[in-house]
């Protein structure tokens, strides 16, 4: 089975070296800017690793859901998600700065603000940088063990067509994905609510895999609708398919909107002051807009584009719409973690729009590169038959369609 670097050459050299070229430039600038003022630059590369890291972790999160429920579009869309898992070793070693500069972030690893301040010295027991880098460790090994196994025995599969492989990763990724929600609810703790000690939330896991199935799915159908009208895919994918991953980003942007909206709602409900720190400053000024804009182009837009038929099945109209979902989860990233910083003007935040294109730009380059080299569709797959049956079923209603025409 070909690859893209055999199908599509051209633009998959055309990506990498743009991507590499983009990151490093603004790598170079964002480092320049770290010298210069080391808080701005910690405070933007971290919203920027974490957008890069939601899209893995979803994508891998979306390959686990395939395995244990199988389907026509996992099988076509595997390889994409594949591609993005195998980038989280390059993560956890960006993930290094952040761990270098906790007191630039968080309020307990600073112990003059410890001293200080009761509610942190309660929470030292746990909110300690030894014990937080620990929990850090543990998260990324569980990742990527989880990432390696899925990956090698789908490339064992490929090699021997053994069904063994298949119940393997199937059986990993029941356990997998228990460890993903466990690990993702305490992640989600030490990496975004521990900017804001006084605030609390029960969801901001859930929500945390949901950013991640919006973002890590809109970018496999991005490069999905890219190449699905091209040899091997164009003679598989027909309307029904595109449809059907149609319909599973709107449910994805359906759950990512209700998991956002019940932690809001239940926070105004219960009308806490240590509560509405957190969407104090998130709903003035410029933060309120982004949130209205976010309300708009994340759930109403994409939600009523995707009840048309006509979007879902043609690749053009369904990638825009999945590039509309990924820049808002990039802006909604932002939205999170740079108002914990006040005050937060232009002067303390441009590194912010640099930080994305270094760190995208390397990521993606990187996620070019693994997903190049992988074959377009798995060779051994045993969903490969309802693939195959959804592209006939298209061609007997289109011959079908095409008979009441003529008669």
């Amino acid at each position: 089975m070909a690859s893209l670097a055999e199908i599509a050459p051209t633009e998959m050299r055309r990506w990498f070296l743009i991507a590499l070229a983009v990151g490093i430039v603004g790598t170079a600038v964002l480092i320049v800017g770290g010298i210069l003022d080391p808080a701005q630059f910690f405070r933007a590369y971290l919203a920027a690793w974490l957008f890069c890291f939601n899209i893995a972790i979803g994508s891998m999160i979306v390959l686990i859901m395939y395995h244990l429920t199988g389907g026509a579009w996992g099988y076509l869309a595997r390889r994409m998600l594949e591609g993005a898992s195998q980038t989280l070793p390059l993560l956890a070693l960006g993930f290094v700065p952040i761990a270098a500069g906790l007191r630039y972030l968080y309020p307990f690893a600073r112990p003059d603000l410890v001293a200080g301040n009761k509610l942190l010295q309660e929470q030292h027991g746990y909110m300690n940088d030894q014990f937080w880098w620990s929990r850090a460790a543990m998260y990324f090994a569980a990742w990527l063990a989880i990432a390696l196994l899925l990956n090698r025995w789908s490339t064992a599969e490929d090699r021997t067509a053994d069904s063994w492989f298949g119940r393997a990763m199937n059986g990993v990724s029941g356990l997998g994905g228990v460890l993903c929600g466990v690990s993702l609810h305490f992640a989600s703790i030490d990496w975004i609510l521990a900017l804001e000690p006084e605030y609390h939330s029960t969801i901001s896991g859930p929500l945390l895999a949901g950013q991640g199935l919006v973002s890590g799915f809109a970018l496999t159908l991005i490069i999905f609708t890219t190449f699905c009208e091209r040899a091997p895919l164009g003679a598989i994918v027909g309307p029904k398919t595109l449809n059907d991953l149609g319909n599973l980003m709107m449910t994805f942007v359906i759950l990512f909107s209700y998991l956002l909206w019940f932690e809001f709602m239940l926070t105004w409900i219960a009308n806490m002051q240590v509560d509405i720190v957190w969407y104090g400053v998130r709903t003035q000024g410029f933060w309120g807009w982004l949130l209205v804009s976010m309300a708009v182009l994340q759930f109403i837009v994409p939600f009523v584009l995707l009840l048309q038929r006509t979007v879902k099945r043609h690749p053009r109209t369904l990638r825009a719409v999945a590039g509309l979902c990924l820049v808002m989860q990039l802006l909604f990233v932002h939205w999170q973690i740079l108002p914990s910083f006040r005050p937060t003007t232009f002067g303390t935040w441009w590194m912010s729009l640099v930080a994305p294109l270094g760190l995208g730009g390397l990521w993606f380059a990187y996620y070019v590169l693994r997903v190049r080299s992988l074959p377009l569709l798995p060779l051994a797959d045993p969903h490969e038959f309802e693939a195959v049956h959804l592209r006939k079923s298209d061609e007997h209603e289109a011959a079908w369609e095409e008979s009441l025409v003529h008669e």
